[in-house]
C-alpha cells in the first residue's frame, strides 16, 4: 500500500532561505561600498595635484552589480593620461597610478573584509 508523501514546513524554510540571502546581500554590499570609499580616498591622496580638480573629481557611484569608484567630469581626460604615464614628474604631490596602486595594495584586506561583513 503507498502513502502519499508530504513535506511540512516548505514555504517557511523558502521564506527564511531568501530573508538570509537578502540580508547576506545587503550586508556585502554595505561592505562592498565601504571598501569603495577607502579606496576612493587612498586614490585620492595618491592623485597628481595640478589645480586640484582631479582629486575633487573622484567619486563612487553605485552601478547595477555594485560600485564604480573613479575620476572624471572635466578631468576624464586628464585622469587617464596622469594615472597611466609613468614618465611625469608631480613636483607638486602624487603620483601614477594612483587608484590602480591603493586598489592593488588593499585587495587582500578588502576581501577579507567582505567575507567578515558577509558572514551570517
Amino acid at each position: 500500500m503507498s502513502e502519499d508523501l508530504r513535506i511540512e514546513g516548505l514555504e517557511i524554510c523558502m521564506l527564511n532561505l531568501n530573508n538570509a540571502l537578502s540580508k547576506i546581500k545587503n550586508v556585502s554590499m554595505r561592505a562592498i561600498q565601504d571598501c569603495a570609499d577607502d579606496l576612493l580616498s587612498d586614490a585620492k591622496s595618491e592623485a597628481p595635484i595640478k589645480t586640484g580638480t582631479l582629486r575633487r573629481s573622484g567619486f563612487v557611484r553605485k552601478i547595477s552589480n555594485g560600485y564604480e569608484i573613479g575620476f572624471g567630469g572635466e578631468a576624464s581626460n586628464y585622469a587617464i593620461v596622469q594615472h597611466e604615464r609613468l614618465d611625469f614628474s608631480h613636483p607638486r604631490g602624487g603620483k601614477a597610478k594612483y587608484l590602480e596602486d591603493p586598489f592593488k595594495r588593499n585587495l587582500k584586506a578588502y576581501i577579507n573584509y567582505i567575507g567578515d561583513k558577509s558572514k551570517v
